[in-house]
């Protein structure tokens, strides 16, 4: 039985896959993201009710803008 998950972008429905990610300290693979919120001494903490599953085209997406705006940023003097 394969399992099937519903993207919260876009609201497609996909099979799990692995996403290569570069440009990080580490290389990792990935298919979504949490959103983190950062306390007073610079920990993150994370809850699994703020993850969010994306499809392979949006989570694509979602790295090119990652990406995009960091190129941008670095290139700002």
């Amino acid at each position: 039985m394969a399992i099937a998950r519903k993207c919260d972008r876009c609201g497609a429905l996909y099979e799990p896959y692995k996403t290569k990610v570069s440009g990080l300290k580490a290389l990792c693979y990935a298919n979504g993201f949490v959103f983190a919120e950062r306390n007073t001494e610079g920990l993150d903490a994370s809850t699994e009710s703020k993850c969010r599953d994306l499809c392979s085209d949006c989570f694509e997406s979602l790295l090119a803008w990652l990406w995009e705006k960091k190129e941008a940023e670095d290139n700002v003097d």
